[in-house]
């Protein structure tokens, strides 16, 4: 899970899903800059050879 960054607070609620060959993380966080109202954030997951895994940049913002 990502930790507080900017305006993200509390990221937390994470699921991971799979369609097909890729993975995404689905999580919630508070938006500091719209009075904390809270707002979904999709990430594909990349795995790299040794079985780590990177995020991508947000698909939904």
């Amino acid at each position: 899970m990502p930790d507080n960054k900017g305006h993200m607070i509390g990221p937390g609620g994470a699921s991971v899903y799979q369609n097909g060959s890729k993975y995404y993380l689905v999580y919630h966080y508070y938006d500091s800059r719209d009075n904390g109202y809270p707002n979904l954030q999709i990430r594909k997951i990349n795995w790299t050879s040794d079985s780590w895994f990177t995020l991508d940049p947000p698909i939904v913002p």
